[in-house]
């Protein structure tokens, strides 16, 4: 959970550097978002060394201490990795990205298989990680080195450090939101009860990488919908990915739901209390987020993070608070209550909020009318 806060946080951040602009005009931008870049791995790896000073100064556990600084420099690796897979997957250069991945992966597995033959096996699986990290991070930047320009000014990130942070925060709060209910559970309900939650929405695991796949994509396409079509154009369009990405998910959720005795009894050997009625509210829960997560890219492209940093902590908030009761009182059942009723007042609200948006957005009426009368549309930065 503690590397998901970090996720969360890493996604937030770098929202602000999505397109405003269509095509090569970003280049000036990458070379500044770079040369800052550097900076921030230097701090990092200030504050990564003042922190180990200060751990083994505290006297922290001889074991514990060594795992807690191999922990730190992971996150450190896989920041600096994910910030230059986000750039290439913003100008849409998924090749170099998946042969990276690749790459990552198989130093990923070795370093595993090799830490198993170590007696301090955790520190080795996490320094290898971070080794597969700044593996993959050095080929990815290897693509992207004819950007680079050292004489470039910096300034571009320090310029929308504000905004990056609110977003960073908006995104602690929504991975709150979606995966706060776990530790509510873990201190609520018993072990049994726990493994029924987590088994039975394990089966629907392959359609959230699915849809965390498809966003990294959409990011790009959907900025130039905007920049080309406008704001109630885009919507449309994404209202009718959602539909498909829905349909999806509800095909999934039908074969699942056959093959759920063969699943559950065959291959796990598990038997739990309300397992179908939990596989179907995991069913349930899993489509509206699909359905929601392309249309909360139209008002993350719009840059509205204040308002959706609200409404993600409005939904949360409920959303635990049902949980709660809900596991207190029905057990297993309360919780997935809590987060369904959570998810079906963010998909609420951001159906709304992009409505508003679509109606508000002079640049696509603009465009609207020079179609009209033979023009081009002229692109626009968002507001």
């Amino acid at each position: 959970h503690s590397w998901g806060w970090v996720t969360a946080w890493k996604a937030g951040a770098h929202e602000p550097c999505a397109f405003r602009r269509p095509g090569g005009r970003h280049r000036f931008e990458l070379r500044r978002q770079i040369h800052f870049r550097a900076c921030a791995r230097r701090v990092a790896r200030l504050r990564l060394d003042r922190t180990g000073r200060a751990l083994l100064g505290a006297g922290l556990d001889p074991q514990a201490g060594p795992v807690l600084l191999a922990g730190l420099a992971l996150i450190a690796c896989a920041l600096y990795r994910e910030y230059f897979r986000a750039v290439l997957m913003m100008y849409q250069r998924t090749v170099p990205v998946l042969g990276a991945d690749a790459v990552y992966v198989v130093c990923l597995i070795a370093g595993g298989a090799l830490a198993t033959r170590f007696p301090p096996a955790a520190v080795t699986a996490l320094l290898t990680a971070a080794a597969s990290a700044l593996i993959g991070a050095a080929l990815l930047r290897r693509v992207l080195r004819p950007e680079f320009d050292p004489q470039a000014a910096p300034g571009r990130l320090a310029g929308i450090a504000k905004m990056g942070a609110m977003a960073a925060a908006g995104g602690v709060i929504y991975w709150l939101f979606t995966q706060g209910y776990s530790f509510l559970a873990a201190a609520t309900l018993n072990v049994t009860d726990v493994a029924a939650l987590a088994a039975s929405r394990l089966l629907l695991m392959p359609i959230n990488l699915l849809s965390s796949g498809v966003q990294r994509q959409l990011v790009p396409i959907a900025s130039n919908w905007v920049h080309e079509h406008g704001v109630a154009s885009t919507l449309r369009k994404l209202i009718l990915f959602s539909a498909g990405i829905g349909a999806l998910t509800l095909v999934y959720g039908i074969v699942v739901w056959v093959l759920r005795d063969w699943i559950f009894l065959d291959l796990m050997r598990k038997r739990f209390e309300d397992r179908d009625t939990l596989l179907l509210m995991w069913i349930a829960i899993f489509l509206v987020m699909v359905v929601r997560d392309p249309l909360n890219q139209l008002l993350v492209l719009r840059q509205r993070f204040r308002i959706l940093m609200a409404v993600s902590l409005v939904c949360a908030v409920i959303s635990l608070s049902i949980s709660y009761v809900g596991m207190v009182q029905l057990g297993t059942r309360g919780a997935l209550i809590g987060i369904l009723t959570g998810e079906l007042l963010n998909l609420v609200a951001v159906l709304w909020l992009a409505r508003v948006e679509s109606r508000t957005d002079t640049h696509g009426k603009a465009a609207d009318g020079k179609a009209v009368h033979g023009k081009a549309p002229v692109s626009a930065a968002p507001r």
